[in-house]
């Protein structure tokens, strides 16, 4: 827990670093992956411990993550009642709402996609390319469509205009 708040709180000696990369080194995200702590987590047992018909998991804790170990785990084990490493996990977190991308990201994506598989030529697509003036005109149609986009989602983050009594 102290390692998630450290890495949130910014340093006092260095404004550009956090709390955590000032007292000890930079925290890789992709070597050692945080999540919240004391999420339940059903821990993934090797085969070699398991038989066929035997269940493959076990349920921990997720206490955080395993410094000294590459994308490893500490877990407490509530079956072995100890704290162990492990490397496979399963994520359900109940208290932590996933983030999911809004519908205007959806279509924003959808387009740029699009737009880069038309105007990208592959050699099955060759014998059926597209002119330039139909290029461009996905080009101007991407854009217009982007920036309609952000301009709603940059009017629905702002506050709506106080009226006045008067």
């Amino acid at each position: 827990m102290l390692k998630n708040l450290n890495l949130m709180q910014g340093s006092r000696i260095n404004n550009k670093l956090s709390a955590w990369s000032q007292l000890h080194r930079t925290f890789y995200y992709n070597t050692a992956p945080i999540a919240p702590p004391v999420t339940r987590v059903p821990v993934h047992k090797n085969l070699q411990q398991c038989t066929s018909w035997a269940p493959h998991a076990v349920v921990g804790w997720y206490l955080g993550p395993a410094l000294n170990s590459y994308r490893c785990y500490n877990v407490w084990v509530w079956e072995t009642r100890c704290e162990r490493i492990y490397n496979t996990l399963t994520w359900f977190p109940t208290q932590v709402k996933m983030p999911s991308p809004s519908t205007n990201e959806l279509i924003l994506a959808s387009l740029l996609d699009i737009t880069a598989a038309l105007i990208q030529q592959t050699p099955a697509t060759t014998s059926r390319s597209i002119s330039q003036t139909n290029a461009e005109q996905i080009k101007e149609f991407t854009a217009i469509m982007s920036a309609y986009i952000h301009h709603k989602v940059d009017n629905t983050d702002s506050n709506p205009p106080v009226q006045s009594n008067s």
